[in-house]
């Protein structure tokens, strides 16, 4: 049941999430989402899985993906929250409607089956990060918004409902979906990087991550392939949000 966001424009990232009621804490809980470009999944705000995003992507694979785990431990006895942070694939040339599918299935508190699916209901949004067409990740650090997953949300005249994709097309099923647990590495103070280049000692499969103090509002930051746009605030942070690699340095400008 594939949904997309008809406000979207082809390179933008969205936002979706769906509230579902249960009746006392379920028993079991897996969810199974595909999705034709990357996500982030979060169950009650929790990102799901150790990978900084989903699905693991070589070369020109462009097909659609589906992953399934266990949300058991993230689950409540009311209600609960799915939110996913879809991004497509740089190569994306027009927009798609198979953005993501989701199943969210298990047993609950009296051991009887339940399943549900994505449909019309989700609500979504456009994000506050896009791609351009070469690659660039532009990052507003003014409109980010962090209770976007949150099971309470003020801003519902943001929000539209999804529509239903009409292609049923099948995805492959990932074994190995998941991209390497990433964890800090090392630090580089601002006097190391007034030549506008950082090199670590050896090159590392990663991202980059900057911490902004002083910006002013509007200042874009460029780091690697990602600009920032920065909002003012103390302790800004910039960083890819869809963009591990295999990295030997960066420029910084």
């Amino acid at each position: 049941p594939w949904i997309f966001a008809p406000q979207a424009r082809v390179l933008s990232r969205v936002a979706f999430r769906k509230t579902y009621i249960s009746h006392g804490m379920p028993r079991q809980a897996k969810l199974t989402i595909a999705t034709t470009g990357y996500c982030k999944v979060y169950v009650n705000e929790c990102k799901i899985g150790t990978a900084p995003y989903l699905p693991m992507r070589h070369g020109n694979d462009t097909d659609a993906v589906s992953m399934t785990f266990d949300v058991t431990p993230y689950m409540r006895g009311d209600s609960n929250v799915v939110a996913v942070l879809y991004s497509p694939l740089p190569c994306q040339a027009s927009k798609t409607e198979k953005q993501i599918a989701i199943s969210l299935y298990g047993i609950d508190s009296q051991l009887h089956h339940f399943s549900m699916s994505t449909d019309a209901s989700w609500l979504c949004r456009e994000s506050y990060s896009r791609i351009t067409a070469d690659g660039i990740e532009i990052i507003n650090g003014r409109r980010r918004d962090t209770q976007w997953k949150a099971a309470t949300i003020y801003d519902y005249a943001l929000w539209r409902q999804a529509e239903d994709a009409n292609d049923t097309t099948t995805t492959r099923y990932a074994q190995d979906a998941s991209l390497p647990r990433i964890t800090h590495v090392s630090t580089w103070p601002e006097d190391s990087i007034h030549g506008n280049v950082v090199s670590p000692r050896n090159p590392f499969y990663g991202f980059f991550r900057a911490t902004l103090r002083g910006a002013r509002k509007g200042e874009r930051i460029r780091l690697g392939n990602v600009v920032y746009i920065c909002d003012g605030r103390l302790d800004e942070q910039a960083f890819p949000e869809f963009g591990a690699g295999y990295i030997k340095g960066i420029s910084v400008s």
